[in-house]
């Protein structure tokens, strides 16, 4: 009888080991997989794209096209395209600003249907040509180094200067319109904050402290009061599109919210309405 009595407590402390090991390993992996989150979380939001050596040589001969090049206080290079450019008037701007996947000379052809406005479109850093690693720091300090050169020329009406975001890029389009002057404010499936956005993904996570790369923009839109056009799609299965309607409500009476019908968040440009939705926007100003 003593004996059984020693061996159902040697169990019963074996088996509080066991747990106790089992949770120690559980909470272990969980601040492991914190810290890869961490870590390596401009990988997770960033995928930059190189450009083909000979589209850029193809793009230097046509005429409606001039090569951007410009110096980051870091010595970086941002390099892109300033598109339907006339220097003997000065034109409304729509500054350009891509998705997390996106190289800008795709939408080049975008901006040739779009008549009445030059567009420059400048890739991030690491994307096509331009030096560098992408951040949300860098993003939007080099967004005002691009805002700043561009409304200094002498062929940009500084009175009606645009800027346009999709996805990724509507966080940034966003910032500048905090930051500078700007007439018009275009978003293709944005968001209203990464963080929010990654959280659903992540919901097990405190991405609010994990997350370096916030893009907060719904924080931003009541120091916006200007024209805004929200593009949205309802079987976007990277940004879900209550997303976009938290950012549409953010901005209120400000804002014109619709939704591109047939598309999802990777063809919505190649929707007609989608064209002509700009097209409309930009001509009431």
């Amino acid at each position: 009888m003593k004996h059984r009595r020693v061996a159902r407590f040697t169990m019963k402390k074996l088996l509080m080991i066991g747990a106790s090991a089992t949770v120690f390993f559980v909470l272990l992996l969980y601040a492991v997989s914190a810290i890869y989150v961490y870590l390596n979380q401009d990988a997770m939001i960033f995928f930059p794209r190189p450009i083909d050596a000979r589209l850029v040589e193809s793009l230097k001969v046509q005429n409606n096209i001039e090569e951007l090049n410009l110096r980051t206080d870091d010595g970086n290079t941002l390099r892109g395209w300033i598109v339907n450019a006339d220097p003997a008037h000065k034109k409304p701007l729509v500054i350009y600003y891509g998705g997390n996947a996106e190289e800008v000379s795709d939408m080049i052809s975008t901006a040739d249907q779009v008549s009445g406005s030059t567009w420059a479109l400048v890739n991030y850093r690491g994307y096509g040509s331009s030096t560098g690693s992408p951040s949300e720091a860098n993003l939007f300090s080099d967004s005002l180094l691009v805002y700043d050169t561009l409304s200094a020329r002498h062929d940009i009406d500084t009175t009606n200067i645009s800027v346009f975001g999709r996805s990724l890029g509507s966080g940034v389009a966003v910032y500048v319109a905090q930051h500078r002057l700007v007439s018009r404010v275009l978003l293709s499936t944005p968001y209203d904050s990464l963080t929010s956005v990654a959280q659903e993904q992540y919901p097990y996570f405190p991405i609010g402290l994990l997350l370096k790369n916030k893009f907060d923009s719904v924080a931003r839109a009541s120091d916006i009061h200007v024209p805004v056009l929200i593009l949205a799609v309802g079987n976007d299965k990277t940004i879900p599109i209550s997303h976009a309607a938290k950012l549409a409500a953010a901005f209120g009476r400000f804002c014109t919210y619709k939704i591109i019908p047939g598309a999802d968040h990777n063809t919505i440009s190649n929707s007609p309405s989608y064209i002509s939705s700009v097209e409309d926007f930009l001509g009431n100003q």
